[in-house]
């Protein structure tokens, strides 16, 4: 046999071995490889970065603080506004951010945690800061109110740096559209509470047990986010 003939034998045998190699590579089942963020979530590697499934598992414990503190606060102060018609709103901004774990694939830590109790070290922390401040007077609980809604703008803010998905773009950026009426109707009840604990001027955020006003989005049953103004009561 001639050199000729042997390397052309030997290229043959190279591509006809190389050939079975991708095919088995394209046929085969692929490895999931999943990444798990400092807060316990868990997700696709190529569903979600990691530091946003964080954070976005973070924005969840920080609006069931939201809730559990205000209802805590209507309870603790007779149905005071606007605790008591902010309440359900917080319950949809949770619902909504879970919606997008569940979207993306991320384990949720939250759920079968009890109010008052939450998987971020520093919700935990804040919350039960919160919580002793809030139980002084109705005013040391609308500046808790007013304090809340100030971090809960600035992390919504943060957490919408660098994302591309529109679907989360949507979500966190009506969260922190709601978040400003409930900043609005705190820092007036902050600054004159009348007896029965609602702004002097009559101005309350609506429960959220209509449509949204625009800025909203659907929860499954229908409801929107609820953040938009109603007058009196």
């Amino acid at each position: 046999m001639s050199t000729r003939t042997r390397t052309a034998l030997g290229l043959a045998a190279a591509l006809v071995a190389g050939g079975a190699f991708y095919a088995s590579q394209a046929t085969a089942t692929p490895a999931v490889t999943t990444l798990t963020s400092a807060a316990g979530a868990s997700a696709a590697s190529t569903s979600l970065d990691p530091a946003l499934a964080a954070k976005l598992v973070a924005l969840v414990d920080e609006e069931r603080m939201a809730h559990d503190l205000y209802q805590l606060f209507s309870d603790r102060y007779d149905g005071a506004r606007p605790f008591s018609m902010i309440v359900r709103s917080e319950t949809q901004h949770t619902a909504a951010v879970r919606n997008l774990l569940a979207t993306y694939g991320i384990a949720d830590p939250t759920t079968t945690l009890p109010a008052g109790t939450y998987a971020t070290p520093a919700i935990q922390a804040v919350y039960d800061q919160w919580k002793a401040a809030g139980r002084v007077s109705v005013e040391a609980a609308e500046q808790v109110g007013v304090d809340l809604e100030t971090r809960d703008i600035a992390d919504l803010t943060a957490a919408l740096v660098g994302v591309t998905q529109t679907d989360i773009q949507r979500v966190l950026g009506s969260l922190a559209a709601a978040s400003e009426h409930h900043l609005r109707a705190f820092t007036a009840a902050v600054a004159n509470t009348s007896t029965t604990g609602m702004p002097a001027d009559g101005s309350c955020m609506d429960s959220g047990s209509g449509p949204g006003m625009g800025m909203g989005f659907g929860m499954g049953d229908g409801a929107g986010m609820g953040s938009g103004y109603r007058g009196g009561r």
